[in-house]
This record gives structure tokens, C-alpha cells and sequence, in this order.
């Protein structure tokens, strides 16, 4: 008798064991998720950076910063500001 009630002990133990890693391993599972989404988007992000740091290395950029952020135009062009209050 007492050997069939230590039996029913260890199992109902192992069962309670089982049911709290299967949901530790559902967290987990979650947080894999989480975490491989936003390894993605900092791949992303880091594509972006390396092309903003390939372009700024060039003319054309050079150039389109000095005439959108400083307002610069090349020799001869004229330039053209709409008037006060202006909108389209």
C-alpha cells in the first residue's frame, strides 16, 4: 500500500513538473520570437547605415545637403522662394 501511494506522489510531482517547463518552454518560445524580430529590424537598420554612410562619401550628396539644409545654389542658377503665405 505504501509503496503504490509513493508511486502516485511521483507521478502527480512529474506531472506538475511537465506542465511548468511546457510553459516555461511557451515563454521562452515567445521571447525567441520577440527577440528574432528585432534582430531583423536592426539588420535592417544596419543595411540603412551602411548605404547613408556609402552615399555620404559622395558629390551628389554633398551637394544635396548644401542646397536642401544650407539653401546653396550652383553658379548662374536663380533662385526661387515663393511669396509670404504662399500655399499650394
Amino acid at each position: 500500500m505504501a509503496a503504490v501511494t509513493v508511486v502516485v506522489f511521483l507521478a502527480a510531482y512529474l506531472l506538475v513538473l511537465l506542465v511548468r517547463v511546457e510553459g516555461r518552454l511557451r515563454s521562452l518560445d515567445g521571447e525567441t520570437a520577440a527577440i528574432l524580430g528585432e534582430l531583423g529590424r536592426q539588420y535592417r537598420r544596419n543595411a540603412e547605415l551602411r548605404e547613408l554612410r556609402r552615399r555620404v562619401g559622395s558629390a551628389d550628396y554633398v551637394e544635396e545637403q548644401a542646397r536642401g539644409e544650407l539653401g546653396m545654389i550652383r553658379r548662374g542658377e536663380i533662385p526661387f522662394a515663393p511669396p509670404p503665405g504662399f500655399n499650394p
